[in-house]
């Protein structure tokens, strides 16, 4: 019988990583298809001032990830009944209040600018962020709670609906001449709107949404979430302020050809993500059961073969540079960017290589380091990144963000591979709020939190 459950329970996770993946793989393709849709049939102009504000729309679910969503994720499962129902129904509260809150920053940034005299494709694009952030943050959110009801299949039905949904719009758009970041933005928020209220009405509709206790699961979630948010944002900020600048220094048509030779980059996160979804459990169970010096070697070998993995796909893009941008955007401002798809690349292998370390740091507790090292990177970017710009352009702007993960992946190595570290003596499970999108398990929400007994060895200076 042990044999059967055991073989049951492993197929049932084989089934929800193979779930999960397909639901990251169905919308970063999404994703990925707008950005080619707005680069061919609207320009560089427009694809640059929708790279600009995306930036922003992704500080909105960055803000509900950390605070509404990873917390979500450790306290779900711990009630029932009642108590479980309340909950539910105060953090889908604290999703229409955060959705309220960026629509309303929103819409005053598009005012002021209309006040100022802007009528510039980027200021249509935040006054069209404050109809559809909300929408957008509702979608996730569904697909977030769906994913820690280890449902993964749900997720995906939702994401798929809605990226059909948006697809269809994009269509509709282009045939009538009406695509622009603006019309891109409503369409987006129009496919979260449905494929989101359906998903209320059949999935979550037995919630209590008159929960009294609002204001002590905010405090709760902040209390979980405060060093995930600063780490997310501030690690945000390593790309997305790098763009902002290219569209500061050059212009937004810049910032657009950098955005858009980095998506074709980000073609390998639904790879890395799905590896990280894995590693992140099996590096908290071997910590568990063999101690910290087992985790570091799975750690290393995760970083060592993915790196060497996203090295070459860096080298295969630089070599048919040409051919690929040339095929999706179907513009002759991409040729010659090679080089530029080669340091990207970089970048991306030395994140990816990171976001691995991530989960050993995860697994034994330390999300500040995560902190720390992504404060390290996105500090040394921003210093870097006006003069490299200035001086080599849009491979400036590449180089700055190489040499800022590059420090920042070191330090966090060393911290992590040096620091001694005892065995925990009574073992406490967590998964990875920030890289993780892997459903939790019951047993990673205990309330247990044993400290870490850490010796700094002679490598490092004691830090206090």
């Amino acid at each position: 019988m042990s044999t059967v459950s055991g073989l049951e329970l492993a197929k049932s996770r084989f089934l929800n990583i193979l779930m999960s993946l397909a639901d990251q793989t169905s919308v970063s393709l999404v994703r990925f298809i707008t950005v080619i849709v707005i680069q061919r049939f609207a320009g560089k102009l427009e694809a640059g001032n929708y790279v600009l504000s995306f930036g922003f729309l992704l500080v909105a679910i960055c803000v509900q990830e950390a605070l509404v969503c990873a917390p979500f994720n450790l306290f779900h499962s711990r009630d029932s009944g009642e108590k479980k129902r309340s909950y539910h129904g105060s953090v889908l509260i604290q999703v229409a209040m955060l959705g309220l809150i960026t629509s309303v920053a929103f819409g005053l940034a598009w005012g002021i600018g209309g006040a100022f005299g802007s009528s510039s494709g980027f200021n249509s694009a935040l006054g069209a962020l404050a109809i559809a952030t909300p929408f957008v943050l509702l979608r996730e959110f569904a697909r977030r709670v769906e994913l820690a009801r280890l449902r993964p299949g749900v997720a995906l039905c939702v994401d798929a609906v809605s990226g059909f949904l948006q697809l269809v719009f994009l269509w509709v758009l282009i045939r009538y001449q009406w695509l622009d970041v603006m019309g891109v933005y409503i369409a987006t928020g129009a496919s979260c709107a449905i494929a989101s209220t359906v998903w209320l009405l059949v999935a979550y509709r037995s919630n209590d949404f008159r929960s009294k206790n609002v204001a002590q699961e905010l405090h709760r979630h902040w209390v979980v979430g405060r060093l995930p948010f600063l780490a997310l944002l501030v690690g945000l900020l390593h790309l997305q302020s790098v763009v902002w600048i290219v569209g500061w220094v050059i212009d937004p048509s810049a910032a657009g050809i950098f955005g858009l030779c980095n998506y074709v980059i980000f073609l390998v996160n639904p790879l890395a993500l799905g590896v990280c979804n894995t590693l992140c459990p099996m590096a908290v169970q071997t910590y568990r059961q063999s101690g910290i010096s087992q985790v570091r070697v799975l750690i290393a070998v995760a970083m060592t073969v993915m790196g060497i993995a996203i090295g070459l796909f860096a080298i295969v893009a630089c070599l048919l540079s040409d051919t690929i941008l040339l095929t999706m955007y179907n513009d002759p401002g991409y040729q010659g960017r090679g080089f530029l798809m080669f340091l990207l690349g970089i970048n991306m292998a030395l994140s990816v290589v990171n976001m691995m370390n991530d989960q050993g740091v995860w697994a034994i507790e330390r999300p500040e380091w995560l902190l720390r090292s992504t404060c390290i990177t996105v500090g040394l970017t921003l210093v870097c990144a006006v003069p490299f710009i200035m001086l080599w352009g849009l491979n400036g702007a590449a180089m700055s963000l190489i040499v800022g993960r590059m420090v920042g992946v070191t330090y966090q190595s060393l911290t992590f591979f040096l620091f001694q570290i005892k065995k925990l003596s009574v073992p406490n499970p967590i998964s990875s709020p920030l890289r993780s999108n892997a459903a939790q398990s019951p047993e990673s929400s205990s309330d247990v939190r044993p400290s870490l007994n850490l010796e700094p060895s002679s490598v490092l200076p004691q830090r206090t």
